[in-house]
Order: C-alpha cells, then structure tokens, then sequence
C-alpha cells in the first residue's frame, strides 16, 4: 500500500513467558470463554459462517462442537471455551495460542465502543474460562506481551510468508491506498 499496511508478526512463545506468572496461571488453569454475537447487521450472518440454511443444522454443529447457542429473533449468541495456552504438536513448547487479546472489550476502538449500548451489541468478546471479566489491568499485561514481542516490515511486491500459526500471531496495521495479499491456509 500506499502507506502503512503492514503484517505485525510475535511469537507466541514469547507472549506465554512475558505475561507475569499469576497471570498466566490463571488463563492455564481457567481457560478462555468466547461470545460471539451474530448478526445480519453487523458482519456475516449465520447462514454464511455455518454454510447452512437452516437454524436446525446450525444447532446441530453447536451441538457436536460444545458450543452454548441462543436464538434472540434472527440472531446468534454463541459460547464456547477453550485452552489460554497450548504445547505446540511438533516440539511440545508452551504457547499462547487464543483469541482473548485480540476479541476483548478493550481492543474495540474508542469510535466502536460510542455506538455500543450492551455487551450484546459486541461482536465479539472474550472472559475467562469460568465467564469472570479480564480487567483492563489484566488486558493491559497481555498487550503488553505483545507489544514487546511483535516485529513489523514493509510488504514489497513479491514477498511469501510463510508462518506457523501456533508460534506466530499475526496482525495488519491500518493502511492508504491499494494493499493486496494472496493467504492460503493449510
């Protein structure tokens, strides 16, 4: 692009050792709780995320998942937990490996969170395993780990990367003008 764009990459390794030991003890023992509210109004819709038409079949999956679900008119809320930390498949090292950083209230801009009335309006939201708040100071640790552990290049046409998604999180920064990149997922 034009300006910014880039690919903030840090490794989860590092993210799991710089969050202070009481703190990532708790996420060990207790574990990430995820909502996610869906909507038609606010991106994509049940049908589209579920590959179905029917609600039946979205219960279905929830069901076979162990993933709480509840119908409020046309809409979703979705509950499921899982692991803070994991031993990556091929060395067994401790990584950070969720989403709790990334869908937490306080990630949501300060221009989203004006036209937020209730937590139902989020669409996405993270807690701790057993459904307590992760604090603002809590959150702020977390991001901290990142921060210290991220590094960010300049894409230039021609550029592969190639990750390990259980060792490296990865982010795009805000950019102008055209930005094009090709990911393939296996």
């Amino acid at each position: 692009p034009d300006e910014g764009g880039e690919t903030p990459l840090a490794c989860n390794r590092e993210i799991a050792l710089k969050i202070p030991n009481d703190l990532r003890e708790k996420f060990r023992r207790l574990g990430i709780k995820y909502r996610r509210n869906v909507s038609n109004s606010l991106g994509l819709g049940w049908k589209e995320i579920f590959q179905v038409e029917t609600r039946q079949e979205v219960e279905d999956e929830c069901i076979k998942n162990n993933i709480a679900f509840q119908w409020i008119e046309d809409n979703l809320i979705l509950e499921w937990n899982g692991p803070a930390l994991c031993q990556h498949p091929s060395n067994g090292d401790e990584v950070w490996f969720n989403h709790g950083y990334f869908f937490n209230e306080f990630s949501y801009s300060s221009d989203f969170l004006k036209i937020i009335e209730s937590e139902d309006d989020f669409p996405f939201l993270t807690f701790f395993g057993d459904g307590s708040v992760i604090s603002k100071n809590e959150y702020m640790l977390i991001h901290q780990a990142y921060e210290t552990s991220k590094i960010e290049f300049k894409w230039k046409k021609g550029d592969v990367l190639i990750i390990d998604n259980y060792l490296l999180s990865h982010a795009r920064n805000p950019f102008q003008g055209e930005r094009k990149i090709i990911v393939s997922i296996f």
